[in-house]
This record gives C-alpha cells, sequence and structure tokens, in this order.
C-alpha cells in the first residue's frame, strides 16, 4: 500500500477509500463541496448497493446505513 496525499493506494492502483466503499464497508460521503474522486466513489457505492455487498446486504442494515445498531 501506499501513501499519497493523504490517499492509500494498493499496488493495483484502488484507492483504500475506494476499495472500503465497492465493498459495502463504509458509503461515500461529501461533506460540503465536490471533491475529485467524488464521482467514482458514488459509482462504487452504486455498484455495493445494486449487489448488497457489506452494509447494502439484506441482513445487514437493510438498507439504512444511518440507523444506529441494535443491542
Amino acid at each position: 500500500m501506499v501513501v499519497h496525499s493523504r490517499m492509500c493506494f494498493f499496488s493495483t492502483a484502488t484507492s483504500y477509500e475506494k476499495f472500503m466503499i465497492e465493498n459495502g464497508f463504509g458509503h461515500e460521503y461529501t461533506y460540503r463541496l465536490p471533491y475529485k474522486y467524488q464521482a467514482e466513489f458514488k459509482a462504487a457505492q452504486n455498484e455495493a448497493r445494486a449487489t448488497k455487498r457489506g452494509l447494502w446486504a439484506d441482513d445487514a442494515c437493510a438498507g439504512d446505513t444511518m440507523k444506529p445498531a441494535s443491542p
């Protein structure tokens, strides 16, 4: 893994952030302004959601990733 300007990249040139989003371990969030990888991260999230990976799985958060986990 290579860290470059606050971004982490695997040897395959995939960013750690994109890896996490496309596998459903997190979601894209834009705080105020658009950023360089925004479209790429949103596409990765849409793919994860469509294939029900990670957070998007039926038995995980049922699509509501903002809802707190129940005990």
